[in-house]
């Protein structure tokens, strides 16, 4: 991945996508539950503000402003500071956080349901995201780029892209190797689970040699066996983190960095969980690294 001062070349490999496909239908098998939830207001995972987890370990994955960002290219003496992947990403406002952080060069954020993109964008004013239409030429600043994947709509600002599809067509559509950093605070926990080896493989996929992944899962570490099967959010503890991304030839190391007892840190959530049967739910934050 090459960046320079003037376009991010991360939103190039967009325009290199296979003309032939077509954006995934939000009515979809495995979209449609999302729009239900999205249309009926029921996205009870959504955070007002900056994810708990980021807040206090961002630094692993993000250079803090005081230190160099790593170059994002082997000829140019600039760093412009690291990609970042949100997969899943509703109106999260870590992306907004992401975006304003000075050794970010860029964002990407990537959900199957529109409403979703259109509430972010809404809300965050300020990036100036506006969607781009297929016949759009490449721009010449940071906040105009390239025309538009036919995998993906797409809404670009400043510093942060905003692509409306299938998380899996992401390969297809020519990401392969392209972000340093990888955000799931509310995703894998989020599909189901006999998708989850899938979307490991793809998150190997559009990671970069040596990037780094954080992951935020919850534990359901106690209740009846109906309450602790029940999802999303699917149950993942440190074992299933284990499983998928140790077997996966692209990673390096799996480390977990900490737990939060989520009805202590966020005790709006216990009267819901208690009342399906959960009696003990924790948050685990894993620092994943992918083979340089």
């Amino acid at each position: 991945l090459l960046i320079t001062g003037a376009i991010c070349p991360l939103t190039q490999v967009m325009a290199f996508a296979s003309k032939s496909s077509s954006v995934a239908s939000e009515q979809s098998e495995r979209l449609s539950p999302w729009t239900s939830r999205w249309k009926e207001s029921r996205i009870g995972w959504h955070e007002g503000d900056v994810n708990m987890a980021l807040k206090k370990y961002a630094h692993l994955i993000v250079p803090p402003a005081e230190e160099e960002a790593p170059s994002c290219s082997d000829s140019s003496s600039s760093s412009d500071g690291v990609s970042v992947f949100v997969p899943l990403c509703g109106k999260t406002v870590d992306m907004a956080f992401f975006a304003t952080q000075p050794n970010v060069a860029h964002v990407v954020g990537i959900d199957g349901v529109r409403k979703a993109l259109d509430e972010f964008a809404e809300e965050h004013s300020a990036l100036e995201i506006k969607q781009q239409e297929q016949d759009d030429t490449e721009g010449e600043t940071t906040t105009a780029t390239t025309t538009t994947t036919t995998h993906f709509e797409r809404f670009v600002g400043k510093k942060i892209t905003l692509l409306k599809g299938d998380f899996f067509d992401m390969e297809r559509a020519g990401f392969a190797n392209k972000f340093d950093v990888v955000w799931d605070r509310a995703s894998l926990v989020a599909i189901q689970p006999t998708l989850r080896e899938e979307y490991v493989k793809t998150i190997g996929t559009v990671a970069k040699p040596g990037a780094s992944i954080l992951l935020v899962t919850f534990d359901r570490r106690e209740g009846t066996l109906e309450g602790r099967k029940a999802g999303p959010p699917f149950s993942i503890d440190q074992a299933e983190v284990q499983r998928l991304f140790g077997s996966a030839d692209w990673v390096e190391s799996i480390q977990l960095v900490d737990e939060f007892d989520t009805f202590v840190t966020d005790p709006s959530r216990k009267e819901r969980f208690q009342s399906s049967g959960v009696t003990s739910l924790f948050e685990m934050v894993f620092l994943i690294k992918a083979k340089a």
